[in-house]
């Protein structure tokens, strides 16, 4: 832009002061996130500032997040990555190499992933949580469970395909067969793996799951 004659120059300072806002006003907001947290270990836990500076996985955990928090714009992310800190500062993390892995998925997978994660693991408690009524459902698919509780992830079937097929293939979820007919009992079975199921508690807290 600052090869552009008269405009140029002018343009890309304007560019450039709104993108240095935009990305300042996210990571403030990332930082208030992470004292809260600091201040919640403390409240709840008891645990001292001090001992979080010692912890290595913590810190590890403080660096990964706040570069992942800083590149999207995703609440949900945001929350997630929040939770994972939390867990880690209460010692209930999952070690350094899963700790760093399960990150990376926050920052690749999307909130759909998250929450057809979420579903998949235990449908019951899913809508219930949600105040969403079980479907009277006596034989049937998946999809119509799917279709209740995530009418527009469910209405889209070529990201419906994705998000389920990503879930496999990073060992979260088995197939789910959501055309597959089946009791209404199976339907209620989880569909997460224990990685899955790990991945989800690492990235949830009591507040916020």
């Amino acid at each position: 832009m600052s090869l552009i004659p008269i405009v140029g120059g002018p343009l890309s300072v304007v560019v450039t002061t709104l993108f240095g806002y935009s990305y300042e006003k996210r990571l403030s907001a990332w930082r208030d996130e992470v004292v809260g947290q600091i201040r919640r270990l403390h409240e709840e836990r008891g645990i001292s500032v001090e001992e979080l500076a010692n912890n290595d996985d913590f810190l590890d955990a403080v660096a990964t997040a706040t570069r992942i928090a800083e590149t999207t714009s995703s609440s949900e992310k945001r929350r997630y990555l929040a939770s994972a800190l939390f867990n880690v500062g209460a010692g209930a993390g999952v070690g350094a190499d899963k700790q760093a892995i399960y990150l990376r998925y926050v920052e690749e997978l999307t909130p759909s992933h998250m929450t057809m994660l979420s579903l998949l693991n235990d449908p019951p408690r899913f809508l219930n949580d949600r105040g969403i009524p079980w479907p009277n459902i006596m034989m049937g698919g998946l999809g119509a469970v799917v279709e209740r509780a995530l009418p527009v992830l469910y209405a889209d079937k070529p990201l419906l395909e994705t998000v389920t097929d990503d879930l496999q293939r990073y060992g979260l979820a088995q197939n789910p067969g959501l055309n597959s007919v089946m009791t209404g009992e199976g339907l209620k079975a989880g569909r997460g793996t224990p990685k899955g199921k790990e991945f989800v508690d690492f990235i949830t807290s009591d507040t916020t799951s």
